[in-house]
């Protein structure tokens, strides 16, 4: 019996860095054996500013040969350089209900999308982050500023958690693909951390132990650097339980952290 492929979506409207992103997605689809495919959505809003409808119809066709350009240049390029395939599709209409559709019609194993940005209004980018997160259940790729590279060793961190405790169907995948020791970055309160960033071996791993304050996740975020490290996991269920605490770390992860984040998939999530 053959290795699943796992489905990688990829989630673009364009405006960010799409090549980043699509990089950090093949980067992971060389580990875990993975097919790739880039989903564009964009908002009728941002296509059609005319009233008469035989203009708008012309507008919306000459959008929709400029997206499949675009898209059709990104993945060619990237395909030049790592022989690594990339199937895409393109909507112009409502961004969740495309997004909804697609994950309910064809159940991608993992979604990749860009870091949200921090910008003083909610920009579109930060509602699919949330929507996604809500309505998908299997793991999650946020891309960073530095991007997963392709065929290359992997140095792998987990956030909160052990080694043994990767919840995603291709976790041996990643630990057989990754520089090892590991690199745990564990926040502990104040009666469990003698000194913060203490630094502890085991036979394993290497664990980077932070006091929980206001400048935690910056602290883990530059240290990480440091480290080398090239994607961090995180436990979405583990971040779910005590609540508020939970989400706020996994928040802040999100709009912090320069490094790929790959957030694992739900509880009722069928591993296989």
């Amino acid at each position: 019996m053959g290795h699943k492929r796992y489905k990688i979506l990829v989630l673009t409207d364009l405006k960010d860095a799409t090549e980043a992103i699509l990089k950090s997605a093949l980067g992971l689809a060389s580990i875990i054996s993975g097919d790739v495919e880039l989903l564009c959505v964009k908002k009728p809003t941002e296509v059609v500013k005319q009233d008469n409808q035989l203009a708008a119809m012309r507008t919306i066709h000459s959008e929709q040969t400029d997206i499949d350009k675009q898209l059709q240049a990104v993945t060619s390029t990237l395909f030049k350089q790592y022989k690594m395939p990339v199937n895409y599709r393109y909507a112009i209409g409502h961004v969740k209900t495309e997004i909804g559709n697609y994950i309910k019609a064809q159940q991608p194993d993992v979604i990749v999308l860009g870091k949200q940005k921090q910008r003083p209004f909610n920009p579109i980018g930060d509602q699919v982050t949330k929507f996604v997160l809500k309505n998908h259940k299997g793991a999650i790729l946020i891309a960073g500023h530095a991007a997963l590279a392709p065929k290359k060793t992997l140095h792998l961190g987990v956030f909160n958690g052990k080694t043994s405790g990767l919840k995603v169907p291709f976790a041996q995948d990643l630990i057989s693909h990754s520089q090892q020791p590991l690199r745990l970055f564990n926040v502990l309160d104040k009666n469990e951390a003698d000194n913060k960033a203490a630094l502890y071996s085991h036979n394993d791993a290497v664990e980077f132990a932070f006091e929980e304050n206001d400048h935690t996740i910056k602290s883990i975020s530059k240290y990480l650097l440091k480290s080398k490290v090239d994607l961090l996991y995180a436990d979405r269920e583990e971040h779910k339980q005590g609540a508020k605490k939970g989400r706020v770390q996994l928040q802040e992860l999100l709009k912090t952290i320069n490094v790929p984040l790959l957030v694992s998939g739900t509880e009722n999530y069928a591993i296989t």
